[in-house]
């Protein structure tokens, strides 16, 4: 098969599907400035939870996850999250849908206690993938995240957690994989969380964290090149540490190819799915799909099914889910859903703020190479940003550990 051209994706097509695909790549970008007002917005926040700092350190005692902590912490004998008290408060705020309209997202933040005199550096974490709108952050009880956030948080730093669009308290239809709302949705909610934080007299220091995984690594990645084009005077980063992240996604599709596995074929149908309503292409699925999946697969990512039922109607591989001229026409660039993948890259630009991006090597889902390449583009255009490999972890796994890294990095500034 002949390489894409990838150096410059609008020489791909010509005529009307040119136009399309500058189009395309208009919206895809993330948001721009000149948003609707009331964008950032506070709706409404609600006290859910509050940790001990005894109640913290039990969240982590029950295997794995106490294995995972105290690997995680290996030798730097980083002490037990015992500080500070922690409170949980779901908000409702406002953020643009990708057609720009307002709409109401929701999240969690967290803040150490007490508020007063001290004052705490504020993080911005944006999740991984969540097929289940209660599964997010916004719903602790049932967030995988959590017991490692209240962690976080508990050694002095509130959190700004977005639970993205379509996720959490939001009935909407997630647009996943859309750079433009995961920054935009992102930005809203820190600005959220300023509110919040100046209604209950928490202080902050000044010094804003950028971090997230797998999908929030991507995330995160577009929430910082939004902050530092649109609002570098509003939002002045500190340091930026994104996780696991897809951010080429050609890489991923290749690698998906290559190495078949359950979670990025799902993440290929995911993102399909959406691009396909998002972007307007209105393209019959049984063109995309094999039989049976192109009957349901639209139904499977409506915010109500979970993981589990997610794979059982799904195959391994994408030569099994997906019709052989859709993945030849994808692999050569030659249609739009290349072209949406591509603009939903991340690491086509240059950061001011420094950059970690830590990765396992033995990530199965997006491969380490993802971010040595990116980490090598990105020095070519002047950005201070170095690779930390977290150690030969699955995709999963590695979390733990790219977590606990980042906080020990972020605790040096």
């Amino acid at each position: 098969m002949r390489k894409p051209m990838r150096q410059n994706v609008f020489r791909i097509f010509s005529g009307l599907l040119c136009s399309a695909s500058i189009i395309l790549l208009s919206v895809a970008e993330p948001a721009r400035a000149g948003l609707p007002d009331g964008a950032g917005k506070l709706e409404s926040y609600r006290l859910v939870g509050k940790y001990t700092p005894q109640e913290i350190e039990q969240l982590l005692s029950t295997e794995p996850l106490a294995q995972m902590w105290n690997q995680g912490r290996g030798s730097h004998n980083e002490p037990a999250p015992t500080a500070n008290p922690v409170k949980m408060y779901v908000v409702r705020y406002k953020t643009p849908n990708f057609s720009g309209a307002l709409t109401t997202a929701s999240g969690l933040v967290m803040v150490p206690e007490p508020p007063g005199e001290k004052k705490y550096p504020l993080v911005s974490f944006q999740h991984g993938t969540i097929y289940t709108r209660d599964y997010a952050p916004s719903y602790p009880d049932k967030c995988v995240y959590t017991p490692w956030l209240t962690a976080f948080a508990g050694m002095g730093y509130v959190l700004s957690i977005p639970d993205y669009i379509g996720m959490g308290r939001s009935k909407l239809r997630h647009p996943y994989a859309h750079a433009q709302t995961e920054a935009s949705a992102s930005r809203d909610m820190l600005r959220a969380a300023k509110t919040l934080c100046s209604e209950l007299r928490v202080q902050l220091n000044g010094k804003l964290f950028l971090t997230g995984y797998s999908q929030g690594g991507r995330a995160t990645m577009a929430l910082q090149q939004l902050l530092e084009r649109d609002h570098a005077e509003e939002f002045p980063i500190t340091a930026s540490a994104p996780g696991g992240g897809p951010y080429d996604h050609y890489l991923f599709w290749t690698n998906t190819l290559r190495n078949p596995n359950q979670m990025s074929t799902v993440v290929a149908a995911f993102m399909i799915v959406v691009y396909n309503r998002v972007y307007g292409f209105k393209e019959d699925m049984g063109k995309i799909f094999n039989a049976p999946y192109n009957e349901y697969v639209g139904s499977l990512f409506d915010g109500t099914k979970t993981e589990e039922e997610i794979d059982n109607k799904l195959p391994v591989t994408l030569q099994e889910m997906l019709r052989p001229e859709f993945i030849e026409e994808f692999t050569q660039g030659r249609n739009l859903f290349y072209l949406a993948f591509v603009a939903n890259n991340t690491n086509a630009w240059c950061p001011k703020a420094p950059v970690r991006l830590y990765h396992a090597r033995g990530d199965e889902a997006n491969p380490f190479e993802m971010s040595q390449l990116t980490a090598k583009f990105m020095r070519r255009l002047g950005a201070d940003i170095r690779v930390v490999d977290v150690g030969d972890h699955k995709h999963i796994d590695a979390f733990v550990y790219a977590l606990m890294a980042t906080k020990r990095w972020f605790d040096t500034f």
